[in-house]
């Protein structure tokens, strides 16, 4: 029982972690496509981690927002 109790409660935990993962891995492919004059995929890849942190949690949206602000300003 402790066990059930102890998944339960560090799931949520691990799939918010996962979508963090995945959204710097976006951003991260943004840069590369900035890198590479290829503005269009980099707008595209910016919208996909825009989405993303729209589902984070509030902690870890402070871990990523900057570097999501940084994508913003070189796309516009």
């Amino acid at each position: 029982i402790i066990l059930i109790v102890f998944a339960y409660l560090l799931i949520p935990r691990f799939s918010g972690s996962v979508m963090l993962t995945e959204c710097r891995m976006l951003m991260g492919k943004a840069k590369n496509s900035i890198s590479s004059n290829d503005i269009p995929s980099a707008r595209s890849l910016y919208t996909e981690a825009r989405g993303i942190y729209g589902s984070l949690s509030p902690d870890e949206k402070r871990e990523v927002y900057g570097e999501l602000m940084d994508l913003y300003n070189r796309l516009r």
